[in-house]
């Protein structure tokens, strides 16, 4: 008598029966098993992009004067985020002519070291959004953790004399100033975030460019012009 691990190698010699053809509705759910989070992604997107069409068009919300983009590995504090806005406010104009001075800060908070499916998810749909800030040209300045990481991936920063750096070149020291020296009031977990603009080619522009360009000056005219690096 066969041994009943030659049974399970081989099987017992009858013949196999086809697997049964799946309907459609199982179809579906089996698709479903393997492709929900991809789908989740893909949504999650373009509700994120969609809201800030809307919101660029002043649909949802006022529309704003100055958009800040955060990049980081987690949130801004509440209190650096209102330090942020009460500078912009304080050295800003009412570009929009809406009789108020408004500042968003669109914060992409990128997670390191996120291993389970649903962090990959949100950090996903986070970059896709981020991209398409960068893509439409959203925010003219940025606050960012890790220039340097941000300059590789994207090359999106002005240099010293507003413009784009050439093709291939990643340096970011004279593209940014650190945090505290351009904003009064930033949280100390914040102390070593950077401030930087973004640059455009000469075809390009962004929504009241002039006004952010003049805010720009004012700010860092605080400080000496160079390169801040982290101490």
């Amino acid at each position: 008598m066969a041994s009943e691990y030659i049974k399970y190698m081989v099987g017992d010699g009858k013949p196999q029966e086809p697997s049964p053809e799946l309907t459609p509705k199982e179809k579906w759910k089996n698709w479903w098993h393997y492709n929900w989070w991809i789908v989740a992604v893909v949504l999650a997107a373009v509700v994120a992009v969609g809201s800030l069409v809307l919101k660029n068009l002043g649909v949802t919300e006022p529309l704003a004067d100055y958009n800040v983009a955060y990049v980081g590995s987690r949130p801004l504090s509440d209190e650096t985020v209102e330090a942020v806005v009460a500078t912009f406010q304080e050295f800003g104009e009412d570009a929009s002519g809406d009789g108020v001075v408004t500042v968003a800060v669109n914060q992409y908070v990128i997670y390191e070291n996120s291993a389970d499916v649903e962090s990959l998810q949100m950090n996903s749909a986070t970059k896709a959004l981020l991209e398409s800030d960068i893509v439409a040209r959203t925010s003219y300045f940025f606050i960012l953790e890790d220039p340097e990481e941000f300059t590789k991936a994207y090359q999106a920063l002005a240099d010293a004399n507003g413009e784009l750096p050439p093709e291939g070149d990643y340096g970011w020291e004279d593209k940014v100033r650190l945090l505290p020296d351009v904003v009064d009031g930033v949280a100390k977990e914040d102390a070593g975030l950077y401030f930087g603009r973004r640059g455009f080619y000469k075809e390009q522009t962004i929504k009241y460019q002039e006004a952010c360009d003049r805010l720009w000056e004012g700010l860092c005219d605080k400080i000496p012009s160079g390169m801040l690096m982290k101490s």
